[in-house]
């Protein structure tokens, strides 16, 4: 569930920063349609973070698939 905390920790960044709730811009638009069209630029990573602002250890012990801006993806062990 996208709004799961653990300790008042959000599961997801955006959730507990609120900026899930932000308008969307054009850039959000062409990611839409691009991932309506099958095109996934993470290739399959179920999870993200920000190496700069993450603090988890368990994170960080997942396979890196790729890094997009400020953002690493990874896969499931």
């Amino acid at each position: 569930m996208i709004f799961q905390r653990n300790a008042n920790v959000f599961q997801f960044s955006p959730v507990g920063d609120g900026s899930i709730a932000l308008t969307p811009d054009e850039q959000a638009f062409r990611a839409a349609r691009q991932a309506l069209r099958g095109i996934d630029p993470t290739q399959g990573a179920l999870f993200f973070y920000n190496p700069k602002l993450a603090d988890d250890t368990w994170i960080r012990t997942l396979p890196v698939i790729t890094t997009i801006g400020n953002h690493v993806f990874a896969a499931k062990i």
